[in-house]
């Protein structure tokens, strides 16, 4: 029964993909593990954490591929390896994804493809030559980001709490939780519920897919442009383009960035993995 972990390593942490042949089929399986707030543990170390949970019911160690951003990603990676005594596959992060995409229906021609990433802390759009992978350009903004929609998301609801009468003070980091949660439940759901145990058992805040949109309409404006100029600056012209990365669940960064783009979008069914 073949195995393989795929481990994407982000700003905000690290996700992981077990995938299992069997002979009636394959199936993957998800998980994510959140970066530390204090950074108490290295990006390699919550890696290796990573592959102990995905690993732990397997009989036999799978082949680990490691997807890396940028070359100081890799280095604190392949320390970690070294003193964990594993050995995992490195793998340019662009690399990862084209391989991917290619599993999900995007056809191998010759030509370019691009891919824009909306991840926790920024969003990067790369264009691949198709044949060899290789990156012909690839930029980076941080204006628009999974974060910065979360940070308005959070004072949003916190003034909605203002009038609430609370036990004890709001909890910040319980409160961003829940805020991050709701904002994942609105990528398909029309409503929130935000709770907030402070104030009492059925105290909340509700959120709405339009509150979200309005939340986001600036950066998804932003986000657009930025793909556009990217894009039409390169030759030849991608024909399609993937949205990838947590934040390309966001309905109205989606929706702006294939708008302004001139060829097919895909969109994957799990975009943050």
């Amino acid at each position: 029964m073949p195995t393989s972990l795929g481990i994407s390593v982000g700003t905000s942490g690290v996700g992981s993909a077990l995938r299992v042949d069997t002979e009636t089929g394959s199936t993957t399986e998800y998980r994510r593990l959140a970066a530390d707030s204090d950074r108490s543990r290295e990006l390699g170390d919550l890696v290796f954490d990573a592959v102990s949970l995905m690993c732990a019911h397997l009989a036999d160690r799978p082949v680990v591929n490691v997807a890396y951003r940028t070359d100081e990603q890799a280095e604190t990676v392949r320390l970690a390896a070294e003193r964990e005594g594993r050995h995992v596959r490195l793998v340019p992060e662009t690399a990862a994804m084209l391989a991917f995409l290619r599993t999900v229906g995007l056809r191998s021609e010759a030509g370019t493809v691009a891919i824009a990433d909306l991840g926790a802390t920024g969003t990067t759009v790369s264009v691949l030559d198709q044949s060899t992978g290789t990156v012909l350009r690839s930029a980076r903004t941080e204006e628009v980001s999974g974060n910065a929609l979360g940070t308005r998301i959070y004072e949003r609801v916190l003034r909605s709490t203002s009038t609430m009468r609370t036990r004890r003070r709001i909890d910040s980091e319980l409160l961003a939780a829940r805020c991050q949660g709701a904002q994942e439940v609105l990528t398909t759901a029309d409503v929130a519920r935000i709770d907030i145990a402070e104030a009492g058992p059925d105290a909340s805040v509700t959120l709405t897919r339009a509150d979200l949109h309005e939340l986001s309409a600036d950066l998804a404006d932003t986000a657009a442009a930025f793909t556009r100029r990217i894009c039409t600056g390169s030759t030849p012209h991608p024909r399609t383009l993937a949205l990838v990365g947590g934040a390309a669940g966001v309905p109205a960064l989606a929706d702006a960035i294939a708008g302004a783009f001139d060829g097919d979008t895909m969109r994957v069914a799990e975009p943050a993995s």
